[in-house]
């Protein structure tokens, strides 16, 4: 399975892009849609909102905390030491659980994919397990 992130027109402005490529679980598109939530602002006024994120994530590696919620608009997700569950604040069917090591790669990913510069040809590929 891959996920790439890439920059796509929406709006006449380039916005960032998740996908999943050759998944065995198609819900895994649930994924992509967590990360992609903006909440509606623009995605580098996100970026605190990430950081939030790491800091949480930190705490939880360093059994500060054993478990919390990270919610936007459409999406939420509860991290555990092993695990985290995604799943939409609309429909309750729309649900996954991924790794808590594979989740943080591809957070810490995406969040510097954020930082990078909007281009058409800027794409990242990552390989997950």
């Amino acid at each position: 399975m891959e996920i790439i992130f890439s920059w796509k027109i929406q709006w006449g402005t380039f916005e960032p892009y998740s996908e999943i490529e050759n998944a065995n679980e198609p819900s895994l598109d649930v994924l992509s849609a967590l990360l992609m939530d903006s909440g509606g602002i623009p995605y580098l006024d996100t970026v605190e909102w990430l950081d939030v994120l790491v800091t949480k994530i930190k705490s939880i590696e360093a059994k500060v905390l054993e478990r919390f919620e990270w919610s936007r608009e459409s999406w939420s997700a509860i991290f555990e030491a092993d695990n985290v569950t995604i799943y939409s604040l609309y429909d309750e069917s729309c649900r996954i659980n991924v790794p808590f090591t594979i989740f943080k790669s591809i957070f810490i990913s995406w969040r510097s994919f954020l930082l990078s510069k909007p281009e058409a040809e800027n794409k990242v590929v990552i390989a997950v397990p």
